[in-house]
């Protein structure tokens, strides 16, 4: 399990990162979170789901595997065997994390890495860079991570948005798989788009969900549904 901790030029002045060869480090990973400028490229890949976590709040997201820590989108030698490969997935091991000032209320975001990674060491390496100059000021690689991680937050935030005001509307049911016996099973804290409950909606709210984009939300996901059948091949195989 990742170890975030938050990047600190005292601490981790003499810090160098060195990509990932390869994915290995998902193979664990059943879902990943979506931004909502990518759910179009997801849902041509694999299916889109709704997710809700601890906290209830509701998140678009990929899902790479029906069985708990298993990922059906990493093949040998950690290779990603589909064309796409999520932002957050790119992103490893940084993320952003957040941090709330106790004196005035306000939250921000800071950098975090996963320091058990094993892609970081204190001393350069073959295709590493370094995280602070000598100087103790963060270097372009980490200004550019940064931004891309604040624009990718944006987005996470925006999807999120967009699948609360469909779940209010009751456009959203648990999703369910049938096994080879034909048996349902309810995947835990999924959902997915309840098309009767959509075919009965009022013009108001169609125009509504249309307005904010969480129309095409809903038919994107409705249209990622097919790549079920994949998944579930990859799940027998």
């Amino acid at each position: 399990m990742a170890k975030y901790e938050v990047l600190s030029k005292v601490k981790h002045r003499d810090l160098h990162f060195t990509p990932a060869k390869n994915f290995s480090f998902y193979a664990r990973e059943s879902i990943s979170l979506v931004g909502l400028a990518e759910a179009p490229l997801i849902a041509k890949w694999m299916p889109m789901i709704f997710i809700k976590l601890d906290k209830g709040e509701m998140f678009l997201g990929g899902l790479h595997s029906l069985v708990p820590n298993d990922n059906k989108f990493i093949g040998k030698n950690g290779r990603w065997l589909i064309p796409y490969i999520p932002a957050v997935v790119r992103s490893y091991p940084f993320k952003l994390a957040s941090m709330k000032n106790t004196e005035d209320n306000t939250t921000k975001q800071i950098l975090a890495f996963d320091n058990e990674s094993g892609l970081f060491s204190t001393n350069k390496r073959k295709n590493s860079v370094a995280i602070f100059t000598s100087e103790g000021h963060a270097t372009e690689f980490i200004f550019k991570l940064g931004g891309q991680l604040e624009a990718l937050k944006k987005e996470m935030d925006k999807a999120s948005k967009l699948a609360q005001q469909i779940e209010r509307k009751g456009l959203l049911s648990p999703l369910s798989i049938e096994d080879k016996s034909g048996k349902k099973q309810l995947l835990k804290n999924i959902f997915s788009l309840n098309e009767k409950n959509l075919e009965a909606c009022t013009a108001d709210t169609l125009k509504e969900l249309s307005d904010s984009s969480a129309l095409e939300l809903v038919f994107q996901q409705k249209f990622s549904l097919s790549n079920f059948q994949s998944l579930l091949k990859k799940t027998d195989d």
